[in-house]
């Protein structure tokens, strides 16, 4: 698989803190990756697992 999803964590926000997770490019050199942060550990939970079914072909995820 081309990306990385990291496990859901605890994560502070510029004004509060929420539960998320990564996505990371795992192709190339440069590691380049987003945060994605929801209010609740559940919403994190759900939201990981969609995204793992959807990226499961996903032969490369650049961020630009």
């Amino acid at each position: 698989m081309a990306m990385e999803i990291g496990p859901v964590h605890q994560v502070s926000t510029m004004t509060d803190h929420g539960w998320g997770f990564s996505l990371k490019d795992s192709t190339g050199h440069a590691h380049r990756g987003i945060t994605l942060t929801y209010r609740t550990e559940a919403e994190a939970s759900a939201a990981r697992a969609i995204i793992e079914v959807v990226t499961s072909d996903v032969i490369e995820a650049a961020v630009h």
